[in-house]
């Protein structure tokens, strides 16, 4: 037997112990702990809107809530606020004290905001203010939550899992069309993608960018297996919650705390994803109507659904790596600058009340401060990681960072460590709106967003020990086909970055131009809005998605020598109507750049110009030859079709849809210029009428493919070609006065009856009684751009009479004609006095022939803007004095208005005001109401506006002009609430266009008036009704107000079930 040293193998084994100690975990624990955040006193200001506002309670508590984690090497804590923006001041002072107490670096904690919109100001954005009671008290709760998790530390298990919920998130920036471009803050006409278009507007051609659906889930539980902790992760910008409110963060913690049967000192998170675009709001489809609670609840359902499935780990490494970023604000130029400063000090000390007003202030905050420095994590939680940024992030980047992860299971958490607003990609900011205005909330340099995105990458393959995964396209059997056919160059436009487009044969990589939206879904059998949804599997990229790119005036460009024999095969998605202008867009282009003679060939779809070709697609050389060749079929409008371009010498055809028989087919003249080489998709070569739409799927030939191999190409696409083309116009066609009024449903007890019909009168806006019964009609017949689309003016006053006394008006005359847009109307003195902006006129017949012949201007000055912001509603008060409703929509409307009379000049503003006709004094009240501004029979005053449907002048402007110098509250208190409160029509629900809370809901409130007699119902103390027409669900709702002693309360007459008072099927009724 060999001798052995023992004690050599002694120390042999000793060494090996050493050599493996760093692989042995000691146990792994983990602690949670919640604080209560909520204000301790009130009032407090509210951020999260334009301007700022102001919440007297909670609707329910908020919370910041931490895990602290130990892996037996290292601890971490994760945070997370009930807050809209926490500043990385007041986090750092949170992570100090809580370094302090624990031990654990600052760097290895991670403090992030959920965003809601419902909590108090932690920082100054936009048009609020820091609320600075709450931001001295905000750091110390933030730090004795993550204290309190370190000192909970105890054994636990953790594990983590993720799932793709498609039904919670949708793009909410969407592309507006070309024609349909409007104003960014600062005057210039650029807003070429804005948030919240409202459901399926036309205006809007389809999202800017794609989403991430991914829910992840990392959780905790005891040795013992009861739930610790629950920190889910998902993109999804915040609901929409009263004030004070944590939104639907706070309401499912509770719903999965319920699902889980979890204890008391279970901590339930829902951390902010990467939703800088992303709302939970289906633009492409109607309204769906749910609630807060009903989605947070389903929120919950799929995480804890998603725990039950969770692999269980008792140690998992924990690694975290931190680093700063020093990144430049976009700071206003001179000129900028100079209107900024003036804007400002215009405002004094009031707080801004316009977009313009707010980002004046923001472009001297930017140029104040030139630049920042962001924190920036990445975490490593087992095979787990986690980036935590400062930003509002776009789903693109998300994407960008989860497909480059070294760890394939990760997710992202926004609104860490800092709040430095929205870092849209570099191609975003050439579309323009709201996450791009240079603001706090939006203010860093173009190129922010690659920088961070490179930076966490490197800290990821720091925490992870692994280089970072390369982006890679799969290939279906459709690109394969294409391979096989030998394209000179084969560009799929799956690109998430700019500016390269990459050929995939690695010979000809083309670039995008400013003007194009990356990542966006592609070729598949759907017609009109493609939900991000994907098909199980496509013929393009098999089982990824089939990405495209949006072209919104951009081009993509590049430089191929073509001969005299090649072919462009594409996929087109167009989103412009083919009515919209003189061409719809160019596809495809050759020719020299910016050639004002656009010498070469272009395919586009045609227009107006040639209306026998619009929807359809043509060929055209350029304005010297003006040779045209137009196609057979009119495309289906936002479909994709297969399109293959081919020329062969002087002969050239155009393919559609995988068709052997040419759509276009004949003789083309080359106008290209010798040598040139250079080739457009998206737009031509003169940036005419560029493509609006997606492309997808673009390869080039240097030679000609038969009409065989292109049918073959389609079919491996295995799509048919779209047949249907979207319908346009009406939804529903105008009745018969009898056949409407059988649609009209009442409130049982109660009948309804015509009194007047076409041709009576037409138009009608207004109306009101003379003393003999007889009804006095406006008539706004040159509603909305004159009786010959330039401006004629053509409102008319009408009289109807009663003859034979049955109750129905049998003759009419017209009282006067040609008024601009006439909104109001009150009998006076034998005639009537009428609203007609630019003036109030006095309207008499003098000589007795029923036709008006004196015209005396009462009041000149108001505002000509808007037709559907004009001054209205004339009401006599109980002082003798006539009540005019301006006509504004908000507070700063009109606000440098100045009213004229015969007793002089004054200045009304946005206000609503009062006027003695016969003495022409004038003076500003309470306001401003839009549409209607009436009184019960104690001289109170009350207001509508669209989304609200009854309102109070609590107080009287008479008083506040006592003391020109205070900053008086709002003077109006709602009486109907909440805030767009539903309605119950009885016609089907229709598209809205221009808000995305719409549906069911008060979007066009008018005419709130009370009921000031005792026929329909007898008088009861303490309570009074009321009436508000909503136009657009063609109903009128009967609201049973309550007298409260300061202002009143409103609720629906229980009777009033599940239809209003007044509630009508025919969608023409109003």
């Amino acid at each position: 037997m060999p001798f052995i040293n023992r004690q050599c193998l002694t120390f042999s084994f000793i060494a090996f112990i050493a050599l493996f100690t760093p692989e042995i975990q000691a146990d792994f624990k983990a602690g949670a702990s919640m604080v209560d955040i909520s204000p301790a006193q009130y009032p407090v200001r509210v951020n999260g809107s334009f301007t700022e506002r102001s919440a007297t309670q909670a609707a329910d508590k908020l919370f910041a809530k931490a895990l602290a984690l130990d892996d037996g090497r290292q601890q971490i804590i994760l945070c997370v606020v009930d807050s809209c923006m926490v500043p990385r001041t007041l986090i750092d002072r949170a992570k100090s004290d809580a370094s302090r107490a624990t031990g654990i670096p600052m760097s290895q904690m991670m403090v992030s905001a959920t965003h809601t919109h419902s909590a108090p100001s932690a920082m100054g954005c936009l048009g609020s203010r820091v609320d600075p009671r709450y931001a001295a008290m905000l750091p110390d709760r933030i730090a004795r939550s993550m204290v309190n998790a370190v000192n909970r530390l105890k054994p636990a298990r953790i594990g983590w899992a993720q799932m793709e919920d498609w039904k919670h998130t949708f793009n909410r920036r969407w592309i507006r069309r070309p024609d349909k471009v409007f104003n960014d803050p600062f005057g210039q006409n650029n807003v070429r993608a804005h948030m919240h278009p409202g459901h399926e507007n036309p205006d809007a051609t389809g999202p800017s960018g794609p989403v991430d659906p991914e829910l992840s889930v990392m959780a905790l539980q005891t040795m013992d297996g009861e739930p610790l902790a629950v920190f889910a992760n998902y993109s999804m910008h915040y609901f929409g919650s009263p004030l004070l409110s944590a939104d639907y963060y706070g309401r499912f913690a509770e719903h999965i705390a319920n699902q889980m049967n979890a204890g008391a000192d279970f901590v339930a998170i829902m951390s902010q994803g990467t939703s800088g675009d992303l709302m939970w709001m289906d633009y492409g489809v109607p309204r769906e109507n749910i609630n807060d609670d009903g989605y947070a609840e389903e929120m919950a359902n799929l995480t804890a659904a998603l725990v039950k499935g969770i692999k269980w780990h008792e140690t998992a490494p924990l690694r975290i790596a931190q680093n700063s970023l020093r990144l430049a604000y976009r700071i206003p130029g001179p000129g900028r600058l100079a209107w900024a400063e003036q804007e400002v000090e215009k405002m004094g000390n009031r707080l801004p009340r316009s977009q313009p007003e707010i980002y004046a202030k923001e472009s001297i905050y930017l140029h104040e401060r030139q630049q920042t420095e962001l924190i920036l994590q990445a975490l490593r939680i087992g095979d787990l990681g986690i980036t935590a940024i400062p930003n509002e992030v776009f789903a693109i980047t998300g994407l960008k960072l989860k497909r480059q992860s070294p760890l394939t299971n990760m997710f992202n958490i926004s609104l860490a460590n800092g709040a430095e607003g929205y870092i849209p990609p570099p191609e975003q900011h050439a579309l323009g709106g709201y996450t791009t205005w240079a603001a706090r909330t939006a203010g860093l340099e173009i190129n922010a967003e690659p920088r961070i995105v490179e930076s966490l990458l490197k800290l990821l393959e720091e925490v992870s020990d692994r280089p970072r995964r390369a982006l890679k396209e799969t290939d279906g059997p459709y690109a394969q086909s294409i391979q096989k056919s030998n394209p000179m160059a084969y560009w799929r436009l799956e690109e998430m970055s700019m500016p390269v487009a990459h050929d995939i044969t690695g010979r000809y990589n083309a670039h995008f131009e400013e003007g194009v939206a990356l990542h966006l879904p592609g070729a598949d059998e759907r017609i009109g809005y493609q939900a991000p949804i994907p098909p199980a599997k496509n013929a393009f990229s098999y089982h990824q998605i089939n990405r495209s790119t949006h072209f919104a005036g951009g081009r993509l460009n590049a430089k191929l020598p073509l001969g005299n024999d090649y072919t462009i095969e594409f996929w087109l998605w167009n989103g412009l109507p083919a009515d919209s202008r003189a061409v719809t867009g160019y596809v495809f282009s050759r020719g020299r750049d910016g050639d004002p003679d656009a010498s070469g060939e272009h395919l586009g779809i045609g227009g107006t110009q040639q209306p026998h070709l619009a929807g359809r697609l043509f060929l055209f050389n350029g304005n010297k030859q003006n040779q045209i060749l137009g196609g057979r079929n009119t495309l289906a409008f936002q479909a994709w079709h297969h399109v293959v371009f081919v020329r062969e010498g002087d002969q050239v055809r155009v393919h559609l849809d995988g068709r052997t028989q040419p759509e276009i087919d004949g003789v083309f003249s080359h106008t290209i210029p010798e040598g040139e080489d250079a080739l457009f998709l998206g737009g031509r070569n003169d940036n005419l009428f560029n493509f609006e739409g997606k492309l997808d799927e673009i390869a080039i030939y240097d030679r000609s493919l038969s009409p065989d191999e292109i049918e073959a190409h389609y079919k491996a696409s295995a799509l048919a070609p779209p047949s249907k083309i979207t319908a346009t116009g009406p939804v529903a066609h105008p009745m018969t006065p009898e056949a409407s009024i059988k649609k009209i449903h009442i409130r049982d007890g109660y009948e309804i009856e015509l009194v007047a019909r076409e041709p009576l009168t037409m138009d009608p806006v207004a109306i009101d009684w003379d003393t003999q019964g007889n009804l006095w009609v406006i008539e706004m017949a040159d509603y909305p751009l004159g009786l010959d689309g330039k401006g004629q003016q053509g409102g008319r006053v009408r009289m109807l009479e009663d003859l034979n006394r049955d109750g129905i008006y049998d003759q009419q005359s017209l009282f006067t004609d040609s008024l601009s847009f006439p909104t109001g109307i009150l009998t006076w003195r034998g005639g009537v006095i009428v609203t007609a902006a630019p003036e109030i006129l006095f309207l008499r017949d003098t000589n007795m022939d029923g036709k008006a012949d004196s015209r005396e201007v009462l009041v000149s000055g108001l505002s000509t803007g808007n037709q559907q912001l004009r001054a209205n509603g004339l009401r006599w008060g109980l002082d003798g004095w006539v009540y005019c409703a301006s006509g504004g929509h908000h507070g700063n409307y009109g606000i440098g208005t100045k009213l004229r009379s015969r007793a002089g000049e004054t200045l009304v503003g946005s206000r609503d005001f009062r006027f003695r006709p016969d003495t022409g004094e004038l003076e500003p009240v309470s306001g401003p109401s839009q549409n209607g501004r009436n009184r019960d029979n104690w001289g109170r005053w009350f207001g509508t506006q669209n989304m609200r449907p009854l309102w109070h002048y609590v107080l009287p402007d008479h008083y506040l002009r006592r003391n020109p110098h205070i900053a008086a509250p709002n003077p109006t208190q709602l009486v109907v609430t909440p805030l767009g409160p539903e309605v119950f029509p009885a016609s089907v629900p229709e598209k809205r266009f221009h808000s995305f809370n719409e549906a069911g809901h008060f979007t066009s409130a008018c005419g709130g008036m009370f009921y000031r007699d005792n026929v329909l119902w007898p008088e009861a103390a303490g309570k009074q009704h009321a009436f508000t027409c909503e136009p657009f669900h063609n109903l009128v709702q009967h609201h049973l107000v309550t007298d409260e002693g300061v202002s009143f309360s409103a609720e629906r007459d229980a009777p009033e079930g599940v239809l209003d008072f007044f509630a009508s099927e025919d969608r023409w009724c109003r």
